[in-house]
């Protein structure tokens, strides 16, 4: 968020009243992780940030091989 807001700020692509509000995703191996951040001219604030540290890329594996392990027993029985 830091190095967006700065890249941002230093092309003067924000405006000093009316923030401009970001997500920010990371969606890791074990854990999902997003923040919301409002931008102004020098200036960020986090808004909001939650977490769930059970729910990652292996779970979103995990259910498309279920899914496609599925599929493929109803078409070859």
């Amino acid at each position: 968020a830091l190095d967006y807001g700065m890249w941002k700020n230093a092309r003067n692509l924000f405006d000093e009243a009316k923030p401009t509000h970001a997500m920010f995703m990371d969606i890791g191996y074990a854990d999902t992780w997003v923040s919301v951040v409002a931008f102004t001219k020098g200036k960020a604030s986090v808004l909001s940030c939650a977490w769930d540290r059970e729910l990652g890329g292996r779970d979103v594996d995990a259910a498309l091989v279920e899914l496609l392990a599925a599929e493929f027993q109803a078409k070859t029985k």
